[in-house]
């Protein structure tokens, strides 16, 4: 690890700026992590054991102080298919939850893109959606839990 300082802190926070949304190619997941801040090194410990086991090339981001990542996933579709599902259940035995930005079509089949909701939370944005979309015509089965 290195503190950066000068021109280096500078390049840093440019290539920061728009990560991770600046890259759009079909073998990378984008994703958001919430974790408490004490489980954030077990989830970079994560990240280092898909990147040793697979070489998933792993660049992340985010606000220790907040407990959150930003962070993008690079390899064959199958293996990302394989991580998402591993760090999914690692994040929420911690008590987080994952939120995917970006994701192959191919993958977006078999996972919630909008990661674990509190069945009463649902249930609450299912009655909104009814009192807005009585006639289901907005989107249908295209937002959280199906709705």
């Amino acid at each position: 690890m290195e503190i950066l300082t000068g021109k280096k802190e500078k390049d840093l926070w440019h290539k920061l700026i728009n990560f991770p949304y600046q890259i759009n190619r079909s073998n990378i997941l984008i994703v958001k992590i919430r974790v408490p801040i004490i489980n954030l090194i077990d989830i970079f410990d994560e990240f280092e054991k898909q990147n040793d086991e697979s070489g998933t090339i792993i660049k992340a981001t985010g606000s220790v102080g907040l407990g959150i990542i930003s962070a993008t996933l690079e390899n064959k579709k199958d293996i990302l298919k394989r991580h998402i599902h591993d760090l999914n259940d690692k994040i929420t035995s911690m008590g987080g939850n994952i939120s995917i930005t970006s994701m192959p079509k191919e993958l977006k089949e078999n996972f919630d893109i909008f990661g674990y909701i509190e069945p009463a939370v649902l249930s609450i944005m299912k009655i909104m959606k009814n009192k807005f979309d009585p006639n289901n015509i907005l989107n249908p089965g295209r937002y959280i839990g199906g709705i």
